[in-house]
């Protein structure tokens, strides 16, 4: 019997919805991975879907897709505007790094709008995303989300009491890193699958007893899934664990399979005229890039100094790479900066691992500003993008840096300055332990002890309803495009987002918005 009673959360004010929506993420749930799994009849909710459902796949902010992927879901904004794009960032207007969660998203997500404008919502674990909710709503954050940013928090107050009587906290317990980092991968699978049916569980008791206008809830077990066992489902990995394949099997399939039979338990839980949109949020595929060794390369970009021979380089990238492969996907090592060197021109700066991020030290915006605005900017920003062009995998000898983005070309917005000035693509050909150009030389490091996988910046939308026709869109959909898309669909609108209703997910529905 549930201590908490779900009476109090009524309407404020009876307006009721056009029809009620359901919305799924599936957190780092790689749709390639996932299709083969369908066409492999392991995943039989999600080919349903795929028959009944207009779908597409979705477009995640570029360069800044790690960090920035769901804070752009939650407030239909860019990074650019919603501020967010790494759990570690540069504090404007210094030199210091600082960690970064929720609390730092410097826009409302929508359903906060939805609610005061008198729709009932209940939201669990969507991830980087601060408690709200009137008293008509329940919000679940940090249950069960992937590298959770916070302790367990929800509203009404009373609702974190209920959930620990009742589900107790999430099976993975800490972080899954700490899992690796100790060689617990069995325990860690069975947990992750645990997690699973913990939260179809919970989702399905909240969905059932709330009468909800909007119900979004998130898993992010396949996220830590990808990280931790990519080495055990990529076969092709340098680090594949054959042993450990052999006594776990698959756990990224598994994990899959039992999200896709979690999601069977919600599609259960509503009627036919409910809107159900199914987010896969981003991919997962090879932890390959050169973030690691970045710094350095940098450093001597700007310096220009003496450089080690190939063969100490080599010799010690052998050594490192010999002592250090064994524990390859054992634990991430994350960078732990507090600050960063203003007495440079340029420095990196953190931004997760598939794209690096670079400052300008800037005169006029850095304390200690080096660089003018303006003809000295642009010559240096062409120089560095030709000099990262330059670099190879000395390993395969092909191009290692596959684009220079200069981001006040792809964003606008007021959170501008707090983004990198230029996100540098890495190539995920092959592992990134040695680089070279004319400038720098041989630039050698093992990344270390790190996850196996990494993230993909695709992810996939599915849209169920009445009157929205199934199959493919054709084009891509921005991932700010759904929370306008789902407003249109409860008979709304979102007041200043970057994006815009699709009419193709929302069919007759579509208020024109």
């Amino acid at each position: 019997m549930s201590t908490f009673d779900y009476s109090m959360c009524r309407r404020v004010a009876a307006v009721p919805s056009p029809t009620r929506v359901l919305f799924v993420g599936l957190d780092a749930m790689d749709p390639e991975i996932s299709r083969d799994l369908v066409a492999r009849g392991r995943l039989p909710t999600l080919a349903a879907l795929l028959d009944t459902s207009a779908w597409a796949d979705t477009r995640n902010p570029v360069g800044l897709f790690i960090g920035g992927v769901w804070p752009s879901f939650s407030t239909g904004c860019s990074p650019a505007r919603h501020g967010f794009h790494c759990f570690l960032q540069l504090i404007p207007g210094t030199y210091e790094v600082a960690r970064f969660d929720q609390r730092d998203v410097r826009l409302p997500p929508f359903w906060q709008t939805l609610s005061e404008g008198g729709l009932r919502c209940a939201v669990v674990d969507v991830p980087i995303t601060p408690i709200t909710g009137g008293p008509a709503d329940v919000h679940i954050t940090d249950w069960g989300t992937h590298d959770r940013m916070l302790p367990f928090d929800a509203s009404p107050s009373g609702l974190v009491s209920d959930v620990r009587q009742k589900f107790g906290d999430h099976a993975v317990s800490g972080k899954c890193d700490d899992y690796a980092a100790r060689g617990a991968y069995g325990q860690l699978r069975d947990d992750l699958l645990a997690g699973v049916e913990d939260k179809s569980r919970l989702s399905e008791q909240l969905l059932l007893q709330g009468n909800w206008d909007l119900f979004v809830t998130a898993f992010g077990e396949s996220h830590c899934a990808g990280h931790q066992f990519w080495r055990v489902h990529d076969r092709s990995h340098p680090a594949h664990d054959k042993e450990l394949a052999a006594h776990l099997g698959d756990p990224v399939e598994d994990v899959y399979a039992a999200l896709d039979a979690g999601l069977s338990r919600l599609l259960s839980c509503v009627d036919d005229d409910t809107v159900v949109f199914v987010l896969l949020s981003h991919g997962m595929g090879p932890h390959y890039d050169g973030d690691h060794l970045f710094a350095e390369v940098l450093r001597r970009i700007e310096d220009g100094d003496a450089r080690p021979s190939r063969a100490v380089a080599l010799r010690e990238g052998l050594r490192r790479y010999g002592r250090r492969a064994r524990r390859w996907g054992s634990a991430n090592v994350r960078s732990e900066l507090t600050s960063v060197d203003g007495s440079r021109r340029f420095f990196r700066v953190p931004n997760n691992d598939a794209f690096s991020g670079v400052r300008i030290n800037l005169v006029g915006r850095e304390p200690a500003g080096r660089v003018h605005p303006g003809a000295e900017l642009e010559a240096l920003v062409e120089q560095l993008r030709e000099d990262l062009l330059a670099l190879t995998n000395t390993a395969t000898g092909h191009p290692v840096v596959t684009e220079v983005i200069r981001t006040s070309e792809v964003y606008s917005g007021e959170a501008l300055d707090v983004l990198p000035d230029l996100l540098v693509g890495w190539s995920r050909e092959a592992p990134v332990l040695e680089v070279s150009s004319p400038k720098t030389g041989i630039v050698t490091k093992h990344p270390g002890a790190m996850r196996s996988g990494d993230h993909l910046p695709d992810g996939l939308i599915l849209a169920r309803g009445p009157s929205i026709n199934s199959g493919p869109l054709g084009h891509r959909v921005s991932v700010t495009d759904l929370a306008p898309t789902i407003a249109a669909v409860l008979g709304t609108s979102l007041p200043d987002v970057d994006g815009q209703s699709v009419p193709s997910l929302t069919g007759a529905l579509t208020t024109g918005t």
